[in-house]
Parts: C-alpha cells; sequence; structure tokens
C-alpha cells in the first residue's frame, strides 16, 4: 500500500510572531488556548514556526484569575509582532490603561488584533462598535445595564476594520 505524504518533508510554514498581553486577573484557559495550540504547531512541523512574547502594561508578574503566573515583557510602543492577543480579565476595569495603549501602538501597523472576552467589550463599549464585533454572551449582559446592547453581534468571532474581536466560550446559552 503506498503511503501518503510525509508531513514533516513539506516547506516549513511561514514565521509568525505573536504578542500576547495580560493584565493581573487575565483568564488562564485564553492563555493556555493561544500557546498550546503554537506550541504544538512548532512540535509537529519541528520548526520553531511560530514564537510569541507574553506582555503587560508595564511587565513583570502577571497573575491569573486562578494564581497561576506568568512573566511578562512591557508593552513595546512600536510592536513588530504580526499578531496580537489582548486576553480577557476577571476585572474589566485592569484593562482600561493597557488597552488605550494596546490600541494606539498596534492600530495601523501591520499586526493582526485580537480582543477575546472582556477585552472585546471594552472595545466594543468605548469605541461604539457593538454592531461590527461581538464579546462573551456574560459580558453583553452586564454591559447590557449601562448601553443598548441589543445590537451586539452574537457570533463567537467577529473581524471588523482590523480588529478581531472573539466571544471566548459558547456564546449562546442552552435553555433547559
Amino acid at each position: 500500500m503506498p503511503r501518503g505524504p510525509n508531513l514533516l518533508s513539506r516547506t516549513p510554514a511561514a514565521q509568525g510572531v505573536f504578542d500576547i498581553i495580560v493584565e493581573d486577573g487575565f483568564v488562564l484557559t485564553e492563555l493556555a488556548g493561544i500557546v498550546d495550540v503554537l506550541r504544538l504547531a512548532n512540535r509537529v512541523t519541528q520548526n520553531e514556526s511560530f514564537s510569541w512574547t507574553y506582555r503587560s502594561m508595564n511587565g513583570g508578574q502577571r497573575s491569573s484569575s486562578s494564581d497561576a503566573g506568568v512573566e511578562t515583557e512591557g508593552l513595546p510602543d512600536r510592536p513588530t509582532a504580526d499578531y496580537a492577543f489582548v486576553l480577557g480579565n476577571a476585572e474589566f476595569a485592569a484593562l482600561e490603561m493597557p488597552m488605550r495603549h494596546v490600541l494606539k501602538a498596534y492600530s495601523g501597523r501591520a499586526t493582526r488584533l485580537f480582543l477575546l472576552a472582556e477585552a472585546a467589550a471594552y472595545y466594543m463599549h468605548r469605541h461604539g462598535k457593538g454592531s461590527a464585533h461581538t464579546t462573551h454572551w456574560e459580558n453583553r449582559l452586564a454591559l447590557s445595564e449601562e448601553v443598548d446592547a441589543s445590537d451586539w453581534g452574537d457570533q463567537l468571532a467577529s473581524d471588523h476594520e482590523g480588529v478581531t474581536t472573539c466571544a471566548g466560550m459558547g456564546d449562546r446559552k442552552t435553555h433547559v
């Protein structure tokens, strides 16, 4: 029986540099979901095609909402990453200053920006981008007390004007 093509003999994928932006209270499952995919892709291809840097507003140790820690570098003034992910956070207010800096530093560059859960909600709320983007259903419910969120998207991810917002988890509640 003939064998299929060997995946490891193919030309390696293009390189990808990722900035993963966290602050105290970040969601560990979101971090693991990103890093494990990149790590496994490097392992399967036997190439270091993807690299990542953990970043925070001022650098240093950051703790997740489950007390797992990660050492970070500060946010750059002129980022060179191909992709940047801003993780959700147990504390919505913890995102205010980093999000201002992230949007200023990463917008208008070749970096592809992904905002997860609360980071997406922050962006949508502060920039009036509700109908073009999405966030976790819990964020939509909480923010609907402050703003009209009835036209906010309910898809798992939405791309508009160079920013991709992601719900982070299943966006639709199951009704019993």
